[in-house]
């Protein structure tokens, strides 16, 4: 991955210096996903212990966002850089807790007796960054497309953690008079900084006229450092799908 780091400074520094910029657009995008993670440890733990765990950790469903600025670099590709929001992390499930089953520390016990049926808890562990990008794309040539327009996309972004907690959800009970708990989770010990790589395949359909475009494009976000530093470390990874609009800033050359 240092690499590909590599490769991307190199192109960068390329496109910067010998690429005629043109054809400049701005865009926004929301973008529903979904996250989960990989898992290394600091000491051995049970084989148990990691089996019960893999089959508590789920996808989590988030909401990223990003705003971009872009320009041509020849006919077929386009450089682009701006900011983004992205939400990652997964889901950790507890089912069928029992009367003193401790929830979570910083929550207490399940102390009600009252409440029938499965009591559940789901730990929602968030890691939002605000990263900023760089990403290349080349335009696929399909015969097949008319109007619209069919772009590969790759690159990479820097992130700087705006936010980790765990969101807690007591499905079926609650405690304390709350079904929902919002942990700081600092025994996590979430990095502060992370680095991302991106690939994504970006279709583009003109809208109104040849300036304004809508555009769908799936997305695959690999970060590089592990989310957290405790004896449990995260290696998050994430698929997103963008939903945005792009308006060409040049309309003369449009």
């Amino acid at each position: 991955m240092k690499n590909y780091f590599l490769f991307l400074l190199l192109l960068v520094c390329y496109t910067s210096v010998d690429a005629q910029l043109s054809n400049p657009a701005i865009s926004f995008s929301v973008e529903p996903g979904v996250g989960n993670r990989g898992m290394n440890f600091k000491s051995k733990v049970p084989k148990a212990y990691k089996d019960s765990i893999n089959k508590a950790d789920i996808w989590r469903q988030s909401l990223s966002a990003s705003a971009m600025l872009s320009y041509n670099t020849s006919r077929y590709s386009r450089i682009f850089t701006g900011i983004q929001f992205l939400n990652f992390g997964f889901t950790r499930m507890r089912y069928n807790l029992k009367f003193m089953d401790t929830i979570h520390p910083d929550i207490g016990i399940v102390n009600d007796l009252s409440q029938t049926g499965s009591n559940d808890v789901a730990y929602i562990y968030r890691y939002q960054y605000l990263a900023f990008p760089f990403m290349f794309s080349s335009k696929l040539r399909v015969k097949k497309l008319k109007s619209s327009s069919l772009h590969f996309m790759m690159g990479g972004s820097l992130a700087v953690l705006l936010n980790h907690d765990i969101k807690t959800k007591l499905i079926g009970f609650s405690a304390k008079g709350q079904k929902e708990f919002k942990l700081k989770d600092k025994e996590n010990e979430a990095g502060l900084f992370n680095a991302n790589i991106q690939f994504g395949l970006r279709l583009e359909n003109p809208i109104i006229d040849k300036n304004t475009f809508i555009f769908v494009q799936p997305d695959i976000y690999l970060p590089i450092l592990k989310a957290n530093y405790s004896d449990e470390k995260a290696q998050l990874y994430h698929f997103g799908l963008q939903i945005g609009i792009m308006y060409n800033l040049d309309k003369d050359k449009a």
